[in-house]
C-alpha cells in the first residue's frame, strides 16, 4: 500500500505534490482554487507545474476548502477512477469543524439534497423530486470544546456541499462557512480539509492510501479551538530541572557544612531540598509558559508555509 504523510509533499513551481506517476497525480488543492478545468484552476496549474498536457479532474473539492486532491494524466485513468467513485470503491474522508454539539460520538448522516441552481445553493429537501439525490456521510468526534466539534467525516456520496449542508441543517454550520453558517465570518477561513483519499491504483490495481494533516489556515483554526500541548517535554523539563536544582542543592548546602565538624544526613537533605525549593516552584510556573510560546511559534511558522 502506498502511503504518504505531510514530510513527503513536494513544492512545485505552482503546486504542492504529494504523489505523482505516469498515470495519476495527488496534489493539495489551495483555499481559493477551484478543482475544475477553468482559468487558473487545479488542472491548469498542475499542467503548468508538471510541464504535461493531460490532467483530468476526477472528483470535486468546493472552491474556498483546501486539501488533497487526485487527477489522472490519461483518459484511462479517468475513466478508471471515476467508476470507482460510481461503485463506491473511492474513499474521501474530511476533518471539520462544526459549531455545536453531534448527539452522538459518531453516526451516519442521511438526506435527500437538492439544487437551487439559480442560487447556486444546496438545500435538504423534504422529499424526493427533480434533481434531488440521496446524501449520506458517516462522521467521528474527536474532540469537544468551546461550544464546537472537531469532526472526521468519511463521505458515502459526492454531492455538492454535501457536508457543509447536512451539518448546517442540523444546527450545526461549520466554522468559517458564511454560506449556510454565519455570514459574519467574513475573515475565517471555513473549517473543512480534505484529509484523506483511498482508492486502487488505475493502472497497476495497488491499492493506495494518502493522508494528510492541515496546515495553514485551517491548522490555525484547529490551534485555536482545539489546543494540543505537548506536556510529554513539559513533564521531562520539570523533572529535569527538579533533579539538576536538586543537586546544586546539595552541592551548596555541602560545601557550607564543610565549615562544620559534625555531619548530620538529616540536616544536610533538608537544607538541600530548602535551597533548590525556591528554583523548582519558578520553573514549575515558567516551564508551561515556555512549551505553549514554542507551540504557537510552530503553528506561525507552519502557517506561513
Amino acid at each position: 500500500m502506498c502511503q504518504a504523510q505531510q514530510k513527503q509533499v513536494r513544492k512545485g513551481r505552482s503546486m504542492d505534490i504529494v504523489y505523482e506517476d505516469k498515470r495519476i497525480v495527488v496534489a493539495i488543492k489551495p483555499a481559493g482554487v477551484v478543482s475544475v478545468d477553468q482559468p487558473g484552476g487545479m488542472p491548469e496549474l498542475l499542467r503548468q507545474t508538471l510541464h504535461t498536457a493531460c490532467i483530468r479532474t476526477v472528483h470535486r473539492l468546493d472552491a474556498p476548502v483546501a486539501g488533497l486532491m487526485v487527477f489522472a494524466r490519461s483518459a484511462y485513468a479517468a475513466g478508471e477512477l471515476s467508476r470507482q467513485i460510481r461503485e463506491g470503491e473511492f474513499e474521501k474522508t474530511y476533518l471539520a469543524v462544526v459549531r455545536g454539539m453531534p448527539k452522538a460520538d459518531e453516526g451516519e448522516l442521511t438526506d435527500l439534497l437538492g439544487r437551487d441552481k439559480t442560487r447556486r445553493m444546496t438545500y435538504v429537501a423534504e422529499g424526493p423530486g427533480k434533481d434531488v439525490r440521496e446524501a449520506r456521510l458517516r462522521y467521528r468526534v474527536l474532540d469537544r470544546r468551546a461550544g464546537c466539534a472537531l469532526v472526521r467525516v468519511r463521505l458515502l456520496t459526492g454531492r455538492t456541499h454535501q457536508i457543509r449542508v447536512q451539518f448546517a441543517s442540523r444546527g450545526m454550520p461549520l466554522v468559517g462557512d458564511r454560506r449556510y453558517g454565519d455570514a459574519a465570518e467574513a475573515d475565517t477561513p471555513i473549517a473543512l480539509w480534505s484529509a484523506g483519499l483511498a482508492f486502487r491504483h488505475p493502472e497497476t490495481g495497488e491499492a493506495m492510501a494518502f493522508e494528510l494533516a492541515a496546515y495553514g489556515a485551517v491548522s490555525g483554526i484547529l490551534y485555536r479551538i482545539f489546543p494540543r500541548r505537548n506536556w510529554s517535554v513539559y513533564v521531562t523539563l520539570i523533572a529535569a530541572m527538579i533533579v539538576g536544582r536538586l543537586v546544586w542543592g546539595c552541592v551548596q548546602f555541602m560545601m557550607a557544612g564543610l565549615q562544620h565538624t559534625v555531619f548530620d544526613r538529616s540536616l544536610f537533605l533538608a537544607g538541600a531540598v530548602t535551597n533548590a525549593l525556591p528554583g523548582i516552584l519558578v520553573q514549575i510556573i515558567l516551564i508551561p509558559i515556555l512549551v505553549i510560546t514554542m507551540e504557537k511559534a510552530k503553528l506561525t511558522l507552519n502557517g506561513t508555509r
